[in-house]
């Protein structure tokens, strides 16, 4: 396990033999189903497993999302100005 810097991000790199990484799939993908539906969040398998895992090691409280939006900025600027009906220019 490698953590962010500030260790607010970690990464893993790990391998499995056979039968020992089938059976770890099985248990992440069990877990990883059986986690709520969240409205409007279609959350990707990798993330699922993830979380999956987590809940695994932690507790059986879900552990909070993570979320990370890429946004053009000019396009990000004309639909605010469009759905609050602003009429003002913005600084750069």
């Amino acid at each position: 396990m490698q953590p962010s810097l500030d260790e607010s991000w970690w990464k893993g790199w790990f391998g499995f033999d056979g039968p020992t990484g089938a059976l770890f799939n099985k248990v992440l993908e069990k877990k990883a189903d059986e986690l709520p539906e969240i409205e409007g969040f279609s959350p990707s398998n990798p993330w699922k497993k993830a979380t999956a895992l987590a809940e695994l090691a932690v507790s059986d409280e879900a552990p909070p999302a993570q979320v990370t939006v890429f946004v053009d900025a000019a396009e990000a600027r004309a639909e605010v100005t469009r759905l609050s009906g602003a009429r003002r220019s913005w600084s750069q």
